[in-house]
């Protein structure tokens, strides 16, 4: 077996179904799904215990973050590459033969990741940074931050492989923190073709409390400088763009003075780019309208 997809889940009883039929639904057809509740208190587990399908495994544990969780589906897994998929969104039919060719041509890759539509409100988008890796390449793109979330693939054999940070402290940003240690020693490669849907609505966790997503931000970005090796321009860039996140979330909360000195911050470090201009012409306006 190749293929061991992994979904985390905790209270998407009214998601997880479309989930995992769109795994099911796979044009290629031998994997293992291994789906981690994580102390659901919904009617999750009736929901999955009434899909009959051999391919099926339910974990069942204390409710201890999605990192525990993906770090236990790595466990249990039988395939040799583990395939993350969160409980909110849908695998193109594609998708698992797309991984197969591309791990056909690429045998060193130790990590693989791939573009995904974005869905909102009935609109999709395509997402994608192959231009980014091009130009930059991946060690810098995740410098900035994580343009992947946790769409990605990895090879479960890999010596040198870190599993997800565990403590609570970091969740939602442990996607981020795995993926900039594992980059430093695994081949990366990237896939410019939508493989999942991410459905972008409101419960979503990077939409949940703003000031909880820029606290654990900071946290992330101090356990990087402590555990990654970076020169002191890689460090000023990490620092720039997590204040500009910071920024970013300021200001989806209306929190413009908050939003202005971490823009201001983040310009400090690295100087103005044309995105932090942007940013910085819309808190402008708010102010004036204000």
């Amino acid at each position: 077996m190749i293929f061991s997809i992994v979904i985390p889940t905790y209270n998407r009883a009214h998601m997880i179904e479309d989930t995992i039929q769109s795994v099911l639904s796979q044009s290629y057809k031998e994997f293992e799904l291994i789906i981690v509740d994580d102390g659901s208190t919904d009617n999750t587990q009736v929901i999955i215990e009434r899909l009959v399908d051999s391919r099926i495994r339910y974990i069942h544990q204390n409710n201890y973050e999605r990192g525990m969780a993906r770090n236990r589906g790595i466990y249990e897994a039988k395939g040799r590459f583990v395939l993350f998929l969160d409980s909110d969104d849908q695998m193109l039919p594609y998708c698992l033969d797309t991984l197969a060719q591309a791990i056909a041509l690429n045998p060193e890759a130790g990590i693989l990741s791939y573009a995904y539509y974005k869905m909102r409100d009935g609109k999709k988008q395509k997402v994608s940074v192959s231009d980014q890796l091009g130009e930059i390449g991946i060690g810098a793109v995740l410098l900035k931050g994580n343009p992947f979330a946790c769409n990605f693939c990895i090879d479960k054999t890999q010596k040198v492989l870190s599993l997800f940070n565990e403590d609570r402290e970091y969740s939602i940003m442990e996607d981020w923190m795995f993926l900039i240690v594992n980059t430093q020693n695994i081949l990366f490669h990237y896939i410019d073709i939508p493989l999942i849907i991410l459905n972008d609505h409101n419960q979503r966790s990077m939409r949940s409390n703003n000031e909880t997503i820029i606290q654990r931000r900071i946290r992330a970005n101090d356990w990087i400088l402590c555990h990654i090796k970076l020169s002191p321009k890689e460090a000023k860039v990490l620092m720039a763009y997590t204040k500009y996140f910071c920024a970013i979330h300021s200001y989806i909360d209306h929190n413009f003075i908050s939003a202005r000195k971490y823009l201001s911050a983040a310009a400090g470090e690295i100087g103005w780019d044309w995105d932090f201009r942007k940013l910085q012409f819309k808190i402008f306006l708010k102010r004036m309208i204000k």
